[in-house]
């Protein structure tokens, strides 16, 4: 163990060599980045269903920074629910692929998203996803004795279900009709598009410099900006 005037050294040294302009800035990788993440996982979102529940959540993130790139990408393993009096109408693991940019605000010494786009939302097949299709759904709403009294079509059925609701509410229903997770995503995607926005806002994604830490406690001092550069997170001083 380094004792405390060695230490004191090294941190007396570092600050003479950003001042003399000999460390010009400090790297984060991709691993130390995915590590700060990992305290923020999961995290839960409610999704508005016409009818029903909805639940969006974000279980993990992968970063990758490729060669050149000014921009974070962002690979979320996520899962949207969807769920009818108590019984689940929709579930498919999704991966969500983000852009986003960094930013240094020198006043406020503070770090911060700048832009966060979505580039895709992609659907994992696997065993957990599950569409139920529009006559499992009447199965679970309909009580069994008006089940037993519908003799007409399919679309009748529909509409007795959805009778004094919203159009909004009807149509949702008649989603699950086509048989399509991507149809239903689809539907869900502005809201998904809007909790991944606002995210760029949420103070837990906006980091202010530690003075107790030396190593931040220089940059609160002498930091410039914040980038993406080579295959990092990079301060500059």
């Amino acid at each position: 163990m380094k004792s405390d005037w060695k230490i004191r050294l090294e941190r007396k040294i570092a600050e003479w060599m950003i001042r003399l302009g000999r460390v010009k800035h400090v790297d984060y990788s991709v691993k130390e980045l995915e590590e700060i993440l990992t305290p923020y996982f999961p995290a839960e979102f409610i999704v508005d269903v016409p009818v029903g529940k909805g639940l969006f959540t974000l279980n993990s993130a992968k970063i990758i920074i490729p060669q050149k790139s000014q921009k974070i990408h962002v690979e979320l393993n996520s899962k949207l629910k969807i769920d009818s009096l108590g019984n689940p109408l929709y579930r498919a693991n999704l991966r969500v692929k983000l852009l986003a940019k960094p930013a240094y605000d020198k006043v406020l010494k503070q770090v911060s998203v700048d832009t966060l786009e979505l580039d895709s939302i992609q659907i994992i097949n696997d065993e957990y996803a599950m569409l139920n299709d529009s006559k499992h759904i009447l199965d679970m709403v309909l009580p069994n004795g008006v089940r037993s009294l519908m003799t007409d079509t399919f679309k009748t059925a529909m509409g007795f279900m959805t009778i004094g609701s919203s159009d909004m509410a009807s149509e949702y229903v008649k989603l699950y009709m086509t048989g399509s997770k991507q149809r239903v995503l689809d539907y869900h995607r502005p809201q998904i598009e809007k909790l991944i926005s606002d995210l760029r806002e949420d103070p837990n994604f906006i980091y202010e410099m530690d003075e107790s830490d030396w190593q931040q406690r220089l940059f609160r001092k002498y930091g410039e900006r914040v980038v993406v550069e080579d295959h990092c997170l990079r301060f500059k001083f």
